[in-house]
């Protein structure tokens, strides 16, 4: 395992964020969003089998 410095440190990230990191930005957020969505839907699933849920709001 390498050990660096502050300074070397900073160099290291630069290079890795400047040349090898690509961020997936929106597509990342919506990967999010459908599974929260997802997540959502079955909760509500659950809780209309329980009669938990008014259908008509």
């Amino acid at each position: 395992m390498t050990f660096y410095d502050t300074d070397q440190a900073d160099q290291v990230a630069t290079e890795f964020f400047d040349y090898y990191y690509h961020d997936r930005g929106k597509v990342k957020w919506d990967g999010y969003f459908l599974s929260e969505h997802q997540a959502a839907l079955k909760k509500h699933k659950v809780d209309a089998t329980k009669g938990l849920v008014d259908e008509d709001f």
